[in-house]
Order: C-alpha cells, then structure tokens, then sequence
C-alpha cells in the first residue's frame, strides 16, 4: 500500500512540470526587466517600482567579478534616459548602453533566447548566452515601460 503511494506521489510530480524562477539581482521592490543566468553568474536589469518619462531608475546588475560585489551600471539610481537605448528588430528586442570604453548589448529573440556581448574599444570581448532568462525584454509589458521612460529607438 504504501509503495502505492509513493508511486502515485511520483507520478503526479512528474506530470506537472517545475518552473525555477531565473535568478535575479533585482530587489524584492523592484521590477526584474531582464535576468540572465549562465556559467553560475548572474546578470539583471532593474527598474524602480514607478518608471515614466521623468520619475524611477533602471540600472543593470553583474555579479561577473565576484558574487561578493556586484558591477552596477550607472553606478547610482539614475533615470534611463541618456544611459540606455532599447531597440525593437521584427523577431527580436535589444537592450544597449555603454560604461567607459566597454559597450554593452543584451539582445533577446521571439523565442526567449538571450544573449550579452561586450565590446571593448570596438573589439568583440564576450559574449554570455543565457541558460536561463526571464524572457522579458519582448513581452509587451517590457516593450511599453521602456517606451514611456522614452528609451524606445
């Protein structure tokens, strides 16, 4: 009887898929617009609970160097504008800005495959393909918020 059970608990958990959330360097008050895990680091954007044209931050996240310090870009919670430039392609969406002399560009397709390439001084530095992503950046919701805070190209 009890191997009955067991084998019923098992079938009913393999039925039903699990979803692991994605890791994220975002705060629990704050809006993940993009997360991305690979190679056990983790890479985010963050937006302030509010963000329009004038009002709220977005600010990217890496825990690249160390999982101890985490790379901010811009350093402090500034308004988007200015900092990042959003790019809407027919099946994908990108997401750019640059910090000194590095270049950064997270792109992500309709199917939800992301990908950042860094560039430095114009030469191709690293590229990190996502294993897991939020697959945000081409949901509407993503695509609109980062339209009124007048990131859209």
């Amino acid at each position: 009887m009890k191997l009955k059970i067991i084998f019923y608990i098992c079938l009913i958990f393999s039925i039903f898929p699990t979803y692991a959330e994605t890791p994220s360097l975002c705060e629990n008050n704050e809006t993940t617009v993009w997360s991305c895990h690979a190679d056990d680091k983790t890479y985010s954007v963050c937006a302030s609970s509010v963000l329009t044209e004038t009002k709220g931050y977005l600010q990217y996240r890496s825990d690249f160097y160390s999982a101890d310090a985490v790379f901010t870009y811009p350093s402090q919670l500034l308004h988007p504008k200015g900092y990042f430039a959003f790019n809407l392609m027919s099946k994908e969406a990108s997401l750019s800005f640059k910090s000194e002399s590095d270049a950064y560009l997270i792109t992500e397709d309709i199917n939800g495959a992301a990908t950042l390439r860094v560039t430095q001084q114009g030469q191709d530095a690293l590229t990190i393909f996502c294993d897991e992503s939020t697959d945000t950046l081409t949901l509407t919701s993503t695509i609109e918020l980062l339209k009124t805070a007048g990131l859209l190209q």
